[in-house]
């Protein structure tokens, strides 16, 4: 959405960067915390859904994604 990633769940949006700069559980005049930051995971497409990975210790296991 307008080059930012949304969460389809909490509808936060996150730039190319990583940054989180909507959070539309917030009111207006708030401020988005510094710690809203996402880290960096494997992720697959799948069906128009973006799967992330998100074990350190076990790589991604396509067989494991939701066949939908």
């Amino acid at each position: 959405m307008d080059d930012k990633l949304e969460c389809l769940y909490h509808g936060w949006q996150l730039d190319g960067e990583g940054k989180c700069v909507k959070i539309p559980q917030l009111p207006d005049i708030a401020k988005i915390p510094r710690n809203t930051c996402s880290r960096n995971y494997e992720v697959q497409d799948s069906r128009d859904v973006v799967w992330v990975w998100m074990l350190e210790s076990n790589p991604l296991d396509d067989r494991k994604l939701a066949w939908f």
